[in-house]
This record gives structure tokens, sequence and C-alpha cells, in this order.
């Protein structure tokens, strides 16, 4: 019951990440939003996130503005070259992921499993007559179906 439960809380939290990346790529796409640390500048505009490594840089802390026209919407490869000390994070990439990620969980935990298996976890029941599946701890049904093997034969 603890792996259902786990796996809901994570669907949820999959879901407020893509909510939360949808936004920041909207606001990014007409505002630019900066902040300015002592060797350390991070900017969420153009639909990605900035960063530049400045040592000896001033600490102006927060400025918000329009955004440019110019959108990056691919990686900056020449930030991992040697001795760059810029780079850009296109956030339709983790957004993309975090899509995936919270299908992922969604599909898994809706998928139905056969007839004379637990229904949280999928282990077969085939013998159980506790009404509790020995992998998950979940309830489960303890009917005749369900203590027979699939190819038994009810004898009358």
């Amino acid at each position: 019951m603890t792996a259902f439960r786990g796996r809901s809380v994570l669907e949820r939290t999959g879901l407020a990440l893509c909510v939360t990346l949808v936004a920041l790529l909207l606001v990014s796409l007409q505002w630019s939003v900066i902040w300015e640390g002592r060797s350390l500048t991070l900017a969420l505009r153009q639909g990605s996130i900035y960063f530049w490594w400045n040592p000896g840089g001033t600490a102006d802390g927060w400025s918000i503005g329009p955004s440019w026209r110019y959108r990056d919407w691919w990686l900056d490869f020449m930030s991992l070259r040697v001795g760059f000390r810029h780079g850009w994070l296109p956030l339709w990439i983790p957004l993309l992921l975090a899509v995936a990620g919270t299908v992922w969980l969604a599909w898994r935990r809706r998928r139905c499993f056969p007839p004379g298996t637990c229904q949280n976890c999928g282990y077969d029941l085939t013998g159980n007559v506790s009404g509790r599946c020995p992998e998950c701890g979940g309830p489960c049904a303890t009917s005749a179906a369900a203590t027979n093997s699939p190819g038994d034969v009810p004898r009358t």
C-alpha cells in the first residue's frame, strides 16, 4: 500500500512540476527575470534558463524587464568547451522529461492486472487464502477463482 501512495505522491509532484515549468516558460517568453550575484548570474528569459560565471562581478540582485525577441530553443553546445563560462538550458527539455515521467507513473498505477493477481502490484495470488497480498500487503479477493490457478478446472 505504501508503494501505491508513493507513486500517487510522485504523480502529484510531477504534475506540479509540469505546471510550474509551463508557467515559467510562458512568463519567460514575455519577461526576463534576472538574478545577479557576485560570481554567478542566472536569468529566466526567452524560454530558457541562462547562467554566466562572472568572477568579480557586482551583486545587483533581482531585475525584471521585457524579454528579447530572439529565443533559444536548443542547447548551447559552445558552453561545453573549456574556457567558456556561460550557457543555457531551454525549458522545454526539463518539461518534456517531467511530462514523460508523470505520464509513465500514471500509466503504471492505472494499468490492469489479470484476474487472480493482486490489483496493487500484480503478484500471482494462486493458493492464497489469507486475504492479504504477501508482496505488498494490500487487501485481495479470496474467491475460488482467485485461489485456483488459471488452468484448473473446477470438479463437480
